[in-house]
């Protein structure tokens, strides 16, 4: 079944939240994708890796295989962050001089 992986048991079981599979026929979980750089999922059994959510504006996350959005941190003071699904902090640009 699409959004899972067969356990030895021969039992289908969902991809965990911060997976996905789009293909049928997985033999473990860990077949399972992870969604990448600057997203999240919270559910399990995800089919496509759109349905890893973009961390939201202000936000960067840079491991792969986020469960929650909380996992998205926060840009430093004195930045910010227009975009969303940002990767990494150096995407989080500097307040200009005044602000």
């Amino acid at each position: 079944q699409t959004g899972s992986g067969a356990m030895a048991s021969m039992q289908c079981k969902l991809c965990d939240a911060g997976t996905y599979q789009t293909g049928s026929g997985a033999m473990a979980p860990m077949q399972c994708k992870l969604c990448d750089a600057g997203t999240y999922q919270t559910g399990s059994g995800a089919m496509t890796s759109t349905q890893c959510k973009l961390c939201d504006a202000g936000t960067y996350q840079t491991g792969s295989g986020a469960m929650a959005s909380m996992q998205c941190k926060l840009c430093d003071a004195g930045t910010y962050q227009t975009g969303s699904g940002a990767m990494a902090p150096m995407q989080c640009k500097l307040c200009d001089a005044g602000t």
